[in-house]
C-alpha cells in the first residue's frame, strides 16, 4: 500500500474503496454522507436517519473524520465523546448543509438563465419557489 495509507483503518479503506468503485450499501451511504450526494441514498436508506442508523460506530466515525478533512475543519482529532455528540447533531447539520448546497445550485442556475438580472439578491418570488422546491426534495430524505 502507498505510504500514508498504511495507517488507515479497515473502515477508512472500505470508505475509500466504496467511493472509488461503488461498494456495499454501507459504503454507498458513507459516500453519500461524506460527499453530500443525495443519489447515494436509495431504497430503504433514502431517509437520512435510517441511513445513519445503518452505519456502525466505526463507519460513523470515518464519515465524521473524512468530512472534517474534506471540509478543512481544524478539529480533525475526535475522541469518543466528541463523536457521540457529533452523531447526535449530525443529521440536522447534514440536512442544513444539503439545503444550503441546493439553494446555491438553484441560485446559480437561475442567474445563468437570467443574465440580464444585475442584482445580487434574487426576487422574493424566485426565493420562495426555490425554497418550496428544495423542501419538497428534502422531504423524502428527512421524513
Amino acid at each position: 500500500m502507498q505510504a500514508g495509507f498504511k495507517d488507515l483503518s479497515s473502515t477508512h479503506i472500505s470508505l475509500l474503496k466504496g467511493i472509488i468503485r461503488n461498494g456495499s450499501t454501507s459504503e454507498g451511504i458513507m459516500e453519500g454522507f461524506v460527499k453530500g450526494d443525495l443519489s447515494c441514498f436509495t431504497g430503504g436508506y433514502k431517509n437520512f436517519n435510517v441511513a445513519w442508523a445503518r452505519l456502525d460506530f466505526m463507519q460513523k466515525m470515518a464519515v465524521l473524520e473524512f468530512r472534517s478533512v474534506c471540509y478543512l475543519k481544524d478539529d480533525f482529532y475526535y475522541d469518543e465523546e466528541m463523536i457521540l455528540l457529533e452523531q447526535d447533531s449530525f443529521i440536522s447539520e447534514f440536512t442544513l448543509q444539503i439545503k444550503k448546497k441546493l439553494i446555491s445550485e438553484k441560485r446559480c442556475a437561475w442567474l445563468d438563465e437570467n443574465v440580464e438580472y444585475d442584482d445580487d439578491d434574487l426576487p422574493d418570488s424566485v426565493i420562495l419557489k426555490h425554497t418550496l422546491e428544495i423542501n419538497k426534495i428534502l422531504k423524502e430524505f428527512i421524513v
